[in-house]
């Protein structure tokens, strides 16, 4: 879901169709990571649209768990 938000702003409509997951769970997911700092939800005011945009703390977060798949790549194990 990061690395998905991390290439640029995007509607929740399309994250939940690349994610092949019903709106209703993408919704609460996408509050649950809010609420961490992960991600903003972002309203356009003029047309109501919400894009959802990942924060520094997401990428920072995402750094880490790259970090890791390769340490575990390293060892020969995969994720």
């Amino acid at each position: 879901m990061l690395e998905t938000v991390a290439k640029g702003p995007i509607n929740p409509t399309r994250l939940a169709t690349l994610a092949n997951m019903p709106y209703d769970r993408l919704k609460a997911l996408l509050r649950e990571l809010e609420d961490k700092g992960l991600i903003e939800l972002n309203e356009n005011n003029q047309h109501g649209k919400v894009t959802v945009t990942i924060t520094s703390r997401g990428i920072q977060l995402l750094r880490e768990l790259r970090r890791l798949r390769d340490v575990l790549r390293d060892f020969g194990l995969e994720l």
